[in-house]
């Protein structure tokens, strides 16, 4: 995995490759969806991700057996208006 990628192109190939929506990756991890909901509008103004999060996406990446390392088209998140 590319460790310069940014958090757009980290969260689309998490979702991508944990087969689920980006929103519900926050909620699993958030625990809430108000919170998820809350973390996502941010990430749409901001375009970063919490740490703890990006780091978290990052190990479980990394720890997924057999995946073939991916080129720079690592997918990207459509972010709301």
């Amino acid at each position: 995995m590319n460790p310069f990628m940014s958090d757009m192109e980290l969260l689309g190939l998490a979702a991508r490759r944990l087969g689920m929506e980006p929103e519900m990756l926050m909620q699993r991890y958030y625990g809430s969806i108000l919170d998820a909901e809350h973390e996502f509008e941010e990430f749409c103004r901001s375009g970063r991700l919490q740490d703890s999060f990006r780091a978290m996406l990052r190990a479980r990446l990394n720890a997924m057996p057999g995946e073939a390392q991916e080129s720079g088209d690592a997918g990207m998140v459509t972010v709301p208006a």
